[in-house]
């Protein structure tokens, strides 16, 4: 069988598993076998990794998300909102480790994910901020920016934002802020979701 030492010598029409999910939303069919290993390095060392043919593989089935028994009280958006800002943390970290070892299609994927959750993010804050939701607790700065700070439920969250007269400095930020260990909630990615977005839709 094929092997291939680094990623960069990998042949278009190839891909890892990771990758085939991440990207293009495929899997390896039944009959569909590896066709090659690639022998590269990951943040977490070196590894071998399966190949297959993307063009013989099928494309995942979406699940179907039911938020029948959820209501979009604050504890919910709340949630919600903390779920896909730690996600999109996670994509900003995953972004910035792929690009280190030269994974570009990763990063591209990464940083799209990052930037659609953000952007809903983003909206679903300042419908809330509209109906008088939020409660505005001041603000911090990180690398010269200034970060708004609010709490929904149990939650706090940052959106860039200025200084102003008035406004309550919360402290310097000298890190970025890392995706946080996942708490326990009631609801999982897919549902925080398709919950924000209905949210945004009613």
């Amino acid at each position: 069988m094929e092997m291939y030492t680094g990623w960069a010598k990998v042949p278009q029409g190839l891909s890892t598993k990771t990758r085939l999910k991440n990207e293009y939303g495929l899997r390896p069919g039944k009959n569909c076998m590896r066709v090659a290993i690639v022998k590269g390095y990951t943040p977490r060392g070196c590894g071998e990794f399966d190949l297959y043919q993307i063009a013989n593989c099928i494309e995942i089935k979406k699940q179907k998300i039911d938020i029948s028994n959820l209501t979009m009280d604050d504890k919910t958006l709340s949630d919600a909102l903390y779920i896909i800002n730690k996600s999109a943390k996670k994509s900003r970290d995953t972004k910035q480790e792929n690009y280190d070892i030269g994974r570009h299609g990763i990063v591209s994927a990464s940083k799209t994910r990052q930037s659609k959750l953000y952007e809903l993010k983003d909206k679903v804050i300042g419908r809330l901020e509209q109906q008088g939701r939020l409660t505005f607790l001041g603000y911090h700065t990180q690398f010269e920016q200034v970060l708004w700070s609010y709490q929904i439920g149990n939650h706090t969250f940052h959106m860039p934002g200025f200084k102003y007269t008035g406004l309550k400095f919360l402290g310097d930020l000298t890190e970025k802020i890392k995706a946080a260990q996942t708490k326990q909630t009631d609801i999982n990615y897919f549902q925080s979701v398709k919950i924000l977005e209905e949210y945004l839709a009613e």
